[in-house]
């Protein structure tokens, strides 16, 4: 875990104190409206977005730590317009949304480009996979849109490079482990539409299901006792061995027990879509032209892109 969202936005000095303690890559706590969307900062010399709250002037200095500011979704141009953070599509219809979605982004693409974030809840997604689909179909038309997670967006503002070399750099990559087996580690190994099958287990609590890789606790886990006594116990059937130290999770077969790559070089499969060429004679296959050294990317606040989120919530 690189990054760090405060619970409904909850934040204070002290809550950067201890991302700090805890070498945190980065914070998206803060809010931006249309006069503070910067671009993402490091925090050397404080908070530059919410001032409104004091947070600006409370000292904070993390050199080297970054805020990637939640881009608030405006529902007008006016001055009384409202911002929307998280799950725009919860406020209004789905045509209304579409048109925040499309006027809020033309702003970033049209200006100095930052970076617009997607921010959603999967669970709170539901219907509303295809109206961001069509949004993304639509941008994704335009030169130079990229869906990055917070990671590679840093990576790049480490390193800008021009868009036409943006495909070739190795934080670009989604590589997924080539395995013809479907272990527990959240991918489709086996290509049939299916993630983990037959290998997570649902626990049931009083507070609530939960699924897990390597067998569920008798009781409840707690700060107290983080990893309780599991119901299916080591050396009888049925039981799921932990990811050793010399196995990656992502080639750890829980239920053999089984490490499916033991060599120093195992093989992964690029799943990344290179864009489609922008019309025009400097196109290079697969990429765009790079016309500049500003790539306008378009980012998620959680993992993969949103679509993904979409998908995930539509099996919730």
């Amino acid at each position: 875990m690189s990054g760090f969202r405060a619970p409904f936005l909850n934040y204070s000095k002290g809550t950067f104190d201890i991302l700090a303690q805890e070498h945190f890559q980065y914070d998206s706590s803060t809010n931006a409206v249309p006069t503070d969307a910067w671009w993402p900062y490091t925090l050397d010399y404080g908070v530059a977005n919410d001032c409104w709250n004091g947070i600006c002037d409370s000292g904070i200095a993390i050199p080297g730590m970054w805020e990637i500011p939640m881009h608030a979704i405006m529902d007008s141009d006016l001055a009384t317009a409202i911002p929307h953070a998280m799950d725009a599509q919860l406020d209004a219809s789905a045509s209304v949304v579409e048109g925040w979605l499309r006027t809020n982004f033309d702003r970033h693409y049209n200006n100095n480009r930052q970076p617009f974030g997607i921010y959603l809840h999967p669970v709170h997604v539901g219907n509303a996979t295809d109206l961001y689909n069509r949004f993304f179909e639509e941008i994704l038309k335009k030169p130079d849109v990229w869906f990055v997670t917070n990671q590679q967006l840093l990576e790049w503002m480490k390193n800008p490079v021009p868009a036409s070399q943006l495909a070739a750099q190795d934080y670009m990559k989604c590589t997924q482990p080539a395995i013809g087996k479907e272990i527990c580690n959240g991918l489709d190994d086996t290509k049939a539409l299916t993630i983990d099958s037959n290998v997570l287990e649902t626990c049931n609590f009083v507070a609530g299901p939960w699924s897990i890789c390597y067998g569920c606790p008798k009781t409840m886990p707690t700060t107290a006792n983080p990893v309780p006594e599991r119901v299916v116990a080591a050396g009888t059937p049925g039981y799921r061995t932990p990811v050793p130290s010399t196995c990656a999770m992502e080639w750890w077969d829980p239920i053999a027990a089984q490490c499916l790559c033991t060599a120093s070089n195992c093989t992964f499969t690029d799943t990344a879509v290179a864009p489609k060429p922008t019309p025009g004679p400097t196109a290079p296959a697969g990429k765009s032209p790079s016309g500049t050294s500003t790539v306008s990317v378009a980012w998620t606040g959680l993992a993969v892109a949103a679509a993904v989120a979409a998908v995930f919530a539509q099996m919730l």
